[in-house]
């Protein structure tokens, strides 16, 4: 088992806004007409690459880059992802993860808003290729599939904030066997309510996820954690994560990272629209609080 403790990040963005460090500005290179198209609506980083989602607008239908560095070290545009079926605001690239040669985008407005999401694997020759295209058994219109997305090696997990009255749902998927990608379960935390929008954000180490729900509780928010047993195939939620500190409207919840024993909650209404980082730490040999 495990004890979490927690810590208050308030001069998080002052430290790391005096490290110094060279900078490079990336920007579309989309032909469309420029208003509206979200360059940088989501972000991740890994295998030696930066994606970078524009969902776009109601005249296209999104699209990921794909940014490496050259031998000077300048970051390049290397490629422009699209989803194979993608329509004009279909809004792919609303949500981005990598992990081990494969990539995960979202799709939040495809049939009628139930939403979808992508994989794509890197080939020998460095380029992305689409493999699958995920959508909810059970989806309805106006769920928004997509909003959220991690992967973390055979394990892709899916938010659908407004899924059911907007209580929110994770949808998650595993590779088998034979290299198909299945859905196996829906994650619901164990008291969420209407309007909580749980899968507004996601975090993926390993067999641990952490699931945001910013509306939760008056918006104060909570973040709930489940943990994969490889053995059963299944998942089961093992804590919630709250902070002392938040009062309502401070949508705890509304971003998360994650990495070994470490993660990292947004609260960007904290202190009166100031925003805040809390620090949570896991302790084995403990049981959860």
């Amino acid at each position: 088992m495990h004890r979490i403790r927690s810590f208050l990040l308030l001069v998080l963005a002052p430290v790391v806004t005096a490290v110094p460090a060279a900078a490079q500005t990336f920007r579309s290179s989309a032909v469309a007409p420029a208003a509206m198209l979200g360059f940088s609506n989501a972000l991740a980083v890994g295998d030696g690459e930066v994606l970078v989602g524009e969902p776009g607008n109601n005249m296209i239908p999104g699209m990921v880059y794909v940014f490496r560095p050259n031998s000077s070290g300048t970051w390049t545009e290397v490629a422009a992802i699209r989803a194979s079926d993608g329509e004009a605001g279909d809004r792919f690239g609303s949500s981005v993860a990598i992990s081990g040669g494969l990539m995960i985008v979202g799709s939040i407005r495809p049939d009628s808003s139930r939403g979808a999401a992508f994989i794509f694997q890197k080939s020998a020759s460095g380029a992305w290729v689409e493999v699958t295209r995920l959508a909810a058994d059970d989806g309805a219109a106006n769920d928004r599939f997509g909003s959220a997305v991690a992967i973390d090696g055979d394990l892709v997990l899916v938010g659908a904030p407004a899924r059911n009255d907007t209580t929110g749902a994770v949808y998650a998927f595993r590779r088998d066997d034979r290299g198909r990608w299945v859905q196996s379960a829906v994650l619901v935390g164990s008291d969420m309510s209407a309007g909580g929008r749980l899968g507004t954000s996601l975090a993926l180490d390993g067999t641990r996820a952490l699931i945001g729900a910013p509306r939760q509780d008056r918006s104060k928010g909570e973040v709930y954690v489940f943990e994969y047993d490889a053995a059963s195939m299944a998942w089961s939620e093992t804590a919630k994560l709250q902070a002392g500190a938040i009062e309502k409207n401070n949508r705890f919840g509304s971003s998360i990272a994650s990495h070994g024993d470490w993660v990292l909650i947004g609260a960007p209404r904290f202190n009166k629209f100031t925003g805040a980082v809390f620090s949570f730490e896991y302790e084995i040999g403990r049981a959860h609080v």
